[in-house]
């Protein structure tokens, strides 16, 4: 819990422009009444330090490193987002391939429980990806990895970054910055994909791909059954998800809580 800073009058009247006696006044009305809640916010969160030096430079220095953090932080994001976006249809991952969507989300899962708890200054996905699948071949001698796992090769800096932020906290950090409006409209779609397919595969990871593609279109029909769009010959589970993709940011918790909910 943060303890509450006793501010030095001179350093208030200065930043406001009024007397030690307004000042006082304040305070006294913020106790009684709590009709000045800017004197809480002060005493709580900002130091004598942060207000002399932002009189002194216009600046707060930990805040602004806060700020460059957060942008590091979105610029990490597309990074991992463009990954997908930049897919031709001829990638053996393509997005309308359920293979590939089915192979991906999986090798998430077995990442992130592999990864466990311990914490990891830098992550290499690819690394991972690449220990995981040989030790799930019979002959290691037939294991080419080029072949195999194409998509974690394209992961630099940026997207091991911003995977390592979203997979032990149920990619929370992406959905809060694309409500920030930090993506375009292609990186916000495919976030919420990323988000969305994600969860599904957490909570539900002892299920088949079938069964998890049925979940999603089931809790999808249950919570707007009007509101649904299916596609043409929709057998494929990406193509559908990004057809209702609208539907699914819109009440993205909603959705999230009703797979928790089916959890066994």
């Amino acid at each position: 819990m943060r303890i509450k800073n006793v501010l030095d009058y001179k350093l208030v009247t200065k930043l406001f422009g009024f007397s030690r006696q307004s000042w006082n006044n304040w305070k006294k009305e913020q106790a009684e009444e709590g009709t000045r809640p800017i004197i809480s916010l002060l005493e709580k969160y900002f130091s004598e330090y942060d207000l002399q030096e932002f009189l002194e430079t216009q600046k707060i220095s930990r805040l602004e490193l806060c700020a460059e953090y957060e942008e590091e932080n979105i610029y990490a994001h597309i990074q991992y987002l463009n990954i997908f976006l930049n897919q031709d249809e001829s990638s053996r991952f393509a997005k309308s391939s359920d293979y590939g969507y089915d192979f991906y989300f999986s090798m998430l899962i077995k990442i992130k429980n592999m990864l466990g708890d311990k914490p990891e200054p830098f992550m290499n996905v690819n690394e991972y990806a690449w220990l995981i699948l040989y030790q799930s071949i019979s002959d290691p001698s037939t294991f080419k990895e080029n072949e195999i796992i194409p998509i974690f090769n394209k992961f630099g800096c940026g997207a091991n970054k911003a995977l390592k932020m979203n997979l032990n906290h149920s990619f929370e950090p992406m959905i809060n910055t694309a409500k920030k409006n930090h993506f375009n409209k292609e990186e916000r779609k495919e976030a919420y994909i990323h988000a969305l397919s994600y969860n599904l595969y957490s909570l539900h990871s002892e299920k088949s791909f079938e069964e998890k593609k049925h979940l999603i279109k089931s809790v999808l029909y249950t919570l707007f059954p009007a509101e649904v769009k299916e596609i043409p010959n929709g057998v494929f589970l990406n193509p559908f998800i990004e057809e209702n993709i609208d539907l699914i940011e819109q009440n993205y918790d909603t959705i999230i809580n009703a797979l928790i909910e089916r959890k066994d």
